[in-house]
Order: C-alpha cells, then structure tokens, then sequence
C-alpha cells in the first residue's frame, strides 16, 4: 500500500500549480506478474483520492494487466499505455524467455482500447534464431492488433546478456564499433539473417504498419488545432521519406541533413501560426 503519495519521486507536487501535469510513471512493480496489481492498484487510488486532474504514461507487461485494472488506471489519469510484445511468433518468444503468449498480448490491447487508452506496442526483430518469415508474421501480427502506435527496434547485444553470450559463441556480431550497439541498427550477422536484411525489414515494418489509410485516419483524427496539423503533416512527411529511402540502409529517421522542399513549406506555414497565435507579453528584465 502507498502510505504517503508525497514520497513518490512522481507526481512532483511543486509543478501541480503551474499546471503542468502530465508525466511518465515508470518503475520495476509496473512491469512485475505478481506484486504489479497490487502495487498500481494502489497508486491509482492514492491519485484519484487527491482529485486532481493527472495526465500520465505507463509500460506494462502483458501479462501484467487486466480489464479492471486498466478501468482504474484510466479514471486516475492514464491515457496511453506501452507493451513489450515483442514478436509475432510464440515460437521466437520462447526462445528468448520473453514468458508472454500472442493471446495475451491480443487480450492486453484489447482491454486497453475498450479501456479508452491509447496503445504503444514494442517490437523487435532480429532476436536469435529469427529469419525474414518470423520478422514478417510480427509485422503482421503488429497490424492486427488495434495499436495506436508501433516502434520498430533491432535486437541488440549489449555486453553482458544472454544475446551477447549467445552472440558471440556463435560468432553473429559484425562489429567492434560500440557506437552502433543501439537499436537503430542491427549488428548481428546469423546463420538465418544479415544485419542488413535485418535493418531493411525494420524499415518494411514502419511502412507496412503506419502508410495506410486506417492509420493515417488514426492519427490525424486526433489533430485539434491547425498547428498541430501542420506538425504532424511535417512529420508525416519525413517519416515518409525516411521509410521510402532504400539508398541508405544505415540512415535514421531525423538525420536527413536537407529536409524536402515540402517540409520546408510546412514548417514555414507552423512558425506564421504560431505567430498569429502568440499573445503579447509584458516585458520582463
């Protein structure tokens, strides 16, 4: 139980009058099977309790939740959730001793969107043993799911888990350059997969989940200003480019050094916005 909520390093108290209220609540109970319940059941009651309008993030298992909890969350102020689901194939989830079932990844998002939260889903590709078909059914499987949102990330072996052990008695690692040991990119050259293709496929699954209509319909529904319009057109654009450019395979979303004539259009038209909009302040030495 949650015996004095102003203990928690989150909320921070001292931002509330400002009205600054949305934040990310993270921490090792939310993403535990056993004591997790319990544990968010009581933060949520401890923040309804103070009647303050709370806007807040979270990640879960998913097998960490269920409809119940999920209501609760929402009435306390939780408006999107994250899930490790990770692949699309029960068979790559064992081998990595992720401990989750396809069912309850399904049922997880389900409830969350019956809950009225939005729904991030994290995914990987390139985990031991994985080839071009494994990395497509989790495209796949990541589309029939009724996520809001999806990230993409390349498995990685940091020095130290069992990815890196299996990795390097199995000679898959490419490189000795550190700098690349980050999800952006694959090092890992299998017997099944390059990093290459790995890379190539990541990039199919942003086009494959997010250049369709329902997607598209999705995300620019939520648009509630011109301004924001025009944000998110910029960021469509780019993000289009991005995952339409098979000349780089090493080239990452936000590196392009010249943005297209159209983008730059587009952030013209949001900075005259928000021109328009801007109150005049009074001076302030």
């Amino acid at each position: 139980p949650i015996e004095n909520l102003d203990e928690l390093p989150y909320p921070s108290w001292h931002l509330v009058d400002t009205g600054c209220y949305p934040m990310p609540l993270s921490g090792e109970p939310f993403l535990m099977v056993a004591t997790s319940k319990r544990f968010v059941k009581g933060v949520c009651d401890e923040i309804i309790a103070t009647k303050r309008k709370f806007r807040w993030v979270c990640n879960s298992r998913v097998d960490s939740v269920n409809k119940a909890l999920l209501y609760l969350m929402k009435e306390a102020g939780c408006w999107m959730i994250g899930y490790g689901i990770e692949s699309g194939n029960q068979g790559i989830l064992d081998m990595a001793g992720k401990g989750t079932t396809l069912k309850q990844a399904e049922n997880a998002v389900k409830w969350a969107k019956e809950a009225s939260l939005e729904v991030t889903g994290h995914l990987i590709v390139g985990l031991p043993y994985e080839d071009e078909k494994t990395i497509n059914q989790t495209i796949k499987f990541a589309k029939q799911l009724e996520l809001d949102y999806a990230q993409f990330y390349c498995a990685v072996p940091f020095p130290g888990s069992q990815l890196y052990n299996i990795a390097k008695e199995n000679r898959w690692i490419n490189t000795s350059d550190w700098r690349m040991f980050e999800q952006n990119y694959s090092v890992l050259d299998t017997e099944k997969i390059s990093a290459k293709k790995i890379m190539k496929l990541r990039r199919k699954a942003y086009r494959k989940f997010y250049i369709r209509p329902k997607m598209f319909f999705r995300l620019f529904s939520k648009v509630s200003s011109v301004n924001k319009l025009v944000n998110l057109s910029r960021t469509a654009v780019d993000f289009i480019s991005w995952v339409i450019d098979s000349r780089k395979e090493g080239y990452e979303w936000g590196s392009r050094k010249k943005t297209p004539l159209i983008g730059r259009i587009l952030k013209g038209v949001s900075v005259l916005s928000s021109l328009l909009k801007m109150k005049k302040q009074p001076y302030v030495r």
